[in-house]
This record gives structure tokens, C-alpha cells and sequence, in this order.
């Protein structure tokens, strides 16, 4: 789903919040691309949470319309993509992501 450069600051990423969370307990996880591999093993609905963070943590929102679309906020440019599908919402904020580096 993520690509490029979105992908590999995603995975940092991921990689330090696990680290930081479960530091107490070490040995109860495995590191990097185990884990990385146990990530993207979940169903995309069980991704989604920790992906909205992670796109939130770089100034990209996601947010749902009350008839049921979905939109993209960039709060760097302040451009907004809406009607977007969940899967269509991820695409639009890798594009952002990856332009803007």
C-alpha cells in the first residue's frame, strides 16, 4: 500500500514506536522485518488505525463525511481531496507524502 519514500519513513517510524512502547519487554516481540512482515500480514482494516496515526504524525488528516465518503487534508499545502474510498484515501496521502519529499 505505502510506497517509496512514504514507505521507508513509515517503517522507521514504526520500528521506534514499537521499540518505545514495548521496551520493558523485549524479548516478547521480534524485531524489524519480522515485525514489519507481521504488520503488513494484518488485514488492511486492522492497518488502518496505525497508519492514520503515523500520516498524522506528518501533517496528512483523514476523515470520514457524515454520507459516508472519506477525504485527505495536507495541512502543509491545505489542500483537501474528498470522496474519497478508505483504500483511495491511503493512495492520495502516499502521492502527498512522496511529493513533497
Amino acid at each position: 500500500m505505502l510506497k517509496g519514500q512514504a514507505r521507508e519513513d513509515f517503517e522507521k517510524w514504526f520500528i521506534s514506536y514499537i521499540d518505545k512502547q514495548l521496551a520493558h519487554n523485549r524479548d516478547e516481540w521480534n524485531e524489524g522485518e519480522e515485525l514489519l512482515s507481521n504488520f503488513y500480514e494484518l488485514p488492511f482494516s486492522m492497518q488502518y488505525g496505525v497508519l492514520v496515526d503515523w500520516f498524522d504524525s506528518v501533517g496528512i488528516d483523514f476523515g470520514r463525511n457524515l454520507d459516508g465518503g472519506y477525504w485527505v487534508y495536507c495541512r502543509l499545502t491545505f489542500e483537501t481531496f474528498e470522496n474519497l474510498t478508505k483504500l483511495e484515501q491511503f493512495e492520495q496521502a502516499n502521492k502527498i507524502y512522496n511529493d513533497r519529499k
